[in-house]
């Protein structure tokens, strides 16, 4: 299990060089996802519990039927432990309690903590290996810069490879109606503090289209006890996304967004 655990956090924004864990301008963000994060926050993928899992790989297995597949952010690993029956599977976060955790969970998958707004670091780990699909579930919201890193990701697919990312709607719907009533702090997106980049779906959609990602957005089926039952079911996994029903784009909290690298692009 040790030999799958790499350390590359070293940041490419300081010259002072990698100590070892993460540079001192990092160190904030590295303790902020410390054990008492984990285990403490009961939001979706900090246990295991985001249910689009098995949707999901449903989706991208009717697209890409065998390959390498890169999870930013994987947490526990729970994710990477099911998709390791398909592909070769990779995982990185900036958390080395998280990443300890998966070590467990996915063992079949190569891991390492790293923090993936560097793109030294994220060099470090992944050499020259390129995917044919990178899933980051519920990750880009806390990070500083997230078109940055989208930009690095799409350099890290093969052409035709796949990008699968979800983030809360900083629009979503369900916000606007909290804030109405002067009751926006108890909106789910704003209750974790490290949710630093909740932006409008205008600018995601905005930024895919820039550095030249055919996208589309797909919309799951609303509501908690709904998603875990069309989960459960199999023979339900190829309805769960609903981009047909424009009135659930408007209704979900989330955004999740299905993209392809053009064949065209390096």
């Amino acid at each position: 299990m040790d030999k799958k655990i790499r350390d590359q956090r070293q940041s490419g924004r300081s010259s002072e060089g990698p100590v070892g864990t993460a540079l001192a301008a990092d160190l904030s963000m590295v303790e902020a996802y410390d054990e008492g994060y984990y285990e403490d926050y009961h939001g979706p993928g900090r246990k295991g519990d985001d249910v689009s899992t098995r949707p999901l790989l449903a989706l991208l297995r009717r697209r890409v039927s065998e390959g390498r597949l890169l999870e930013v952010g994987c947490g526990y690993g729970h994710f990477l432990r099911h998709a390791a029956r398909t592909y070769d599977t990779y995982g990185m976060d900036i958390s080395s309690y998280a990443v300890q955790r998966a070590a467990i969970v996915t063992p079949e998958s190569e891991l390492a903590v790293v923090d993936v707004e560097s793109a030294k670091a994220v060099r470090g780990f992944v050499g020259e290996v390129r995917f044919e699909i990178i899933v980051a579930l519920n990750v880009l919201e806390h990070l500083n810069s997230p078109f940055s890193v989208l930009e690095h990701l799409h350099s890290l697919l093969v052409p035709g490879g796949y990008l699968f990312f979800k983030v809360p709607k900083g629009n979503a719907l369900v916000r606007r109606w909290y804030a109405l009533w002067g009751r926006e702090h108890e909106w789910q997106g704003l209750k974790d503090p490290t949710h630093v980049s909740l932006l409008p779906t205008e600018e995601w959609i905005g930024f895919l289209d820039r550095i030249g990602f055919d996208h589309e957005e797909l919309p799951t089926v609303p509501t908690g006890k709904i998603k875990r039952w069309f989960a459960n079911s199999p023979a339900l996994h190829r309805f769960y996304f609903m981009p047909w029903l424009p009135f659930v784009k408007w209704i979900n909290e989330g955004l999740t967004v299905l993209c392809r690298k053009v064949e065209s692009s390096s």
